[in-house]
């Protein structure tokens, strides 16, 4: 029995331990106050299961075994605390406030982050990975194939030629203003 009892305290210790490693100051007060209605163990169930880009992220039996749980029962025991109404709730809170705080630009500079700490390591498999995430983002890649029909191709072709001409005609003012000869306006197409 006593040594049932050393393990439970060990598990506490570790289940506070991790929780308390969680930057509280980072989390605004309404997302404190959800950690502090549960018991330590429940607490870093959730830090655990809540946690982005983490193992245990969205996994019950994993966020379980982490936060203390006994690993013969943490299928189980995992399964019971998503389940529990008032976990259910507090994840849904979790989650929103996280995703209130993803931005475009908080993505692009984590992005730049792990660009910066792959190629600390070495690992360039990484850092370039985060730079071809970063190139799609600014859409400079595609994997997509655009196929035009051709009675589509001869509009586009019309709209390309006219931005062309209005480009043209811009710059071509832009010379006159600035005091340079402009020797002939060639309509676009013509050539």
């Amino acid at each position: 029995m006593k040594k049932d009892n050393k393990t439970g305290e060990k598990v506490r210790e570790k289940s506070e331990t991790l929780v308390l490693k969680v930057k509280m100051s980072e989390l605004d007060v309404e997302t404190q106050k959800i950690f502090m209605e549960f018991n330590p163990r429940e607490s870093a169930f959730l830090v655990l299961y809540t946690l982005l880009g983490s193992k245990t992220c969205s996994n019950a039996k994993g966020s379980a075994v982490a936060a203390g749980y006994s690993e013969t029962s943490a299928r189980t025991t995992g399964w019971n605390l998503t389940h529990r109404p008032d976990i259910r709730a507090a994840i849904g809170k979790i989650h929103k406030a996280q995703m209130s705080t993803v931005t475009p630009e908080r993505i692009l500079h984590d992005l730049e982050d792990e660009h910066s700490r792959a190629l600390e390591k070495g690992d360039l498999a990484a850092a370039i990975k985060a730079t071809e995430l970063q190139g799609r983002y600014l859409t400079m890649f595609s994997d997509r194939l655009y196929i035009v029909p051709d009675e589509m191709q001869e509009q586009l072709d019309d709209v390309e030629r006219a931005e062309a001409q209005a480009i043209a005609s811009i710059r071509l003012n832009q010379m006159a203003a600035e005091g340079r000869k402009v020797i002939e306006s060639v309509e676009v197409g013509q050539v």
